[in-house]
């Protein structure tokens, strides 16, 4: 009996439904032997699917909480002391103890509630300026440093190291005052807000005895743009200093 021939298309097929039994196979036993692993992964990834998403829309409800308070905290800081005549329902206050300690509970409630939003770090440095204003100039200055090392912009630490500076100088610790102003100025000499800053360094430096160099510094601030803002506060700081 001649035995039957398959052609080169049959041969080529044939190979290739045992390959793909093999594969199912080897699948199949695959499946079986890790059964455990499997089912742990397909968990795993749905759990995944299902967190994703609610944690970003977390995080987004977060931030419109945080920027409320922070709004609400920011409309206090801007109401009136009125002393004796405040009217409670007209959102004044009758010392700034009240107005800043109502900022200073929302300021603290976004930084500790909501500490990875972006409204908490602008809170610590609202919560630093109510500070200021209380004249608590070394707890102001810790939360200025605070807020610092979380800021990555620039300009914003150099305004976060002023205020530093303006806390030391109100403290009468002029050196000190003084060592940040010419820092401010080394790093930055086109500094936005420079003239304020070299006249804060006069006046450091007169408190220091070292009225030369306090002279120095009004009189070349005094001379810069005549006429102007700037120019006028350094001729009535000389004329203060001469007085002195």
């Amino acid at each position: 009996m001649a035995k039957k021939r398959y052609s080169h298309k049959q041969i080529r097929k044939s190979i290739k439904q045992d390959e793909l039994r093999n594969a199912l196979t080897r699948i199949v036993a695959f499946g079986k032997k890790n059964t455990e692993n499997i089912l742990i992964s397909a968990i795993i990834f749905i759990v995944i699917l299902v967190l994703i998403p609610l944690y970003f829309n977390n995080r987004e409800k977060n931030e419109e909480r945080a920027t409320g308070l922070l709004n609400r905290a920011m409309n206090y800081s801007r109401q009136p002391v009125a002393g004796k005549f405040a009217d409670p329902g007209s959102g004044t206050f009758r010392t700034r103890e009240e107005k800043y300690g109502k900022t200073q509970e929302l300021f603290n409630e976004i930084a500790g509630t909501y500490r990875s939003t972006r409204a908490a770090q602008i809170a610590k440095v609202g919560e630093a300026n109510s500070f200021f204003y209380l004249q608590e100039y070394e707890k102001a200055i810790a939360l200025y440093q605070e807020a610092k090392l979380k800021q990555s912009d620039a300009q914003l630490k150099l305004t976060l190291d002023e205020r530093i500076a303006a806390c030391q100088d109100n403290l009468q610790k002029w050196q000190a005052a003084l060592d940040v102003y010419q820092a401010i100025l080394s790093e930055a000499p086109e500094y936005f807000n420079k003239r304020a800053v070299r006249l804060q360094m006069a006046r450091c430096h007169a408190n220091l005895n070292q009225k030369e160099k306090a002279k120095e510094i009004l009189a070349a601030e005094k001379n810069e743009e005549p006429g102007s803002y700037w120019s006028e506060v350094a001729r009535r700081q000389m004329l203060e200093s001469a007085g002195n």
